[in-house]
């Protein structure tokens, strides 16, 4: 039993040792670069999926945005994508900058918002019940009489 053990062991090893990692892609995107292009991915894939409608209506395609917004193709993405799965250390550091950059675009927008709102608060409200005249109440047979608000 522990010789079977140990050869299976050994034989996950020996098969652990023969994995192939993605070659350096021609042209290459560093870490900055990616970031920036995962960025938009996590963006647009967040808004697609809460109104697809909008996207649908509009025929803007999310993945050709991107492309055109980063001067690359679907190739180098994808070539660049395996690269950077096949390590680790280095996506992950991809992923913190983009949640990074996510977390900082959330706080913007956050505090435009806030802006927004104090700027509306700001505004003068009229009361249009102050500008209308006083209510007259009917009664069966007799003269209105008004009502005040006291």
């Amino acid at each position: 039993m522990k010789r079977s053990v140990f050869l299976a062991f050994m034989c996950v090893l020996a098969a652990c040792n023969k994995v192939q990692y993605s070659p350096k892609p021609d042209p290459f995107l560093g870490i900055d670069k990616m970031a920036a292009i995962m960025t938009d991915v996590y963006l647009i894939q967040g808004s697609f999926a809460t109104n697809q409608k909008a996207y649908l209506s509009t025929g803007v395609l999310p993945h050709k945005f991107i492309y055109k917004k980063h001067k690359i193709d679907s190739v180098v993405f994808q070539k660049n994508f395996a690269y950077y799965m096949d390590r680790p250390e280095e996506y992950n550091a991809i992923l913190k900058r983009a949640t990074e950059s996510l977390e900082l675009q959330k706080t913007e927008v956050e505090e435009q918002i806030t802006i927004e709102n104090k700027e509306k608060a700001i505004a003068p409200v009229t009361d249009s019940l102050k500008e209308a005249p006083p209510l007259m109440i009917s009664r069966p047979n007799k003269n209105p009489v008004p009502v005040s608000d006291n």
